[in-house]
Formats: structure tokens, sequence, C-alpha cells
């Protein structure tokens, strides 16, 4: 599931993932074992830049979702 989260703003974030879950929840609840959410905030010029992170998505998601939740980083390693 892509999920467009490209936003410069936390309240946008916040909006954005609010937005999104009704959609995930119904997934999880009628027989997905996992849902894999897929979203970026940019590489300017091809390097990773700390403030476009994902992170604080991650750590809402496991907040609004009361579940764990992978950052992708982990499944690179």
């Amino acid at each position: 599931m892509k999920l467009m989260w490209c936003c410069e703003t936390s309240v946008l974030y916040g909006c954005r993932i609010v937005a999104a879950l009704p959609t995930v929840q119904h997934a999880l609840q009628h027989g997905a074992k996992s849902v894999v959410l897929m979203s970026h905030l940019g590489r300017p010029d091809g390097q990773k830049v700390d403030k476009y992170s994902l992170k604080p998505v991650v750590d809402e998601l496991k907040k609004l979702l009361g579940k764990y939740v992978i950052p992708q980083s982990y499944l690179n390693s």
C-alpha cells in the first residue's frame, strides 16, 4: 500500500496518517498478516538527510495502531 505522506509539516503528517488508518485497520482485520506501507520524503541530490526521515511516521503509527511497526531500515540490515 503506497501512502503519500510527502509533506513538510508534522500537522500534515498527523492528518495523513490518521486518514490512512481505516484502510490499514481494515486490511489487518480481514486476514492480512501484515501490511507494507511505503512512502518517501525525498533524498536531495541522492543523499540521506535526517530531516526527511520517516521515523516520526513510524513512531506515530506504532502509537495509533497499537502494533509493532518495523522501519524499512531494519529490513535492509
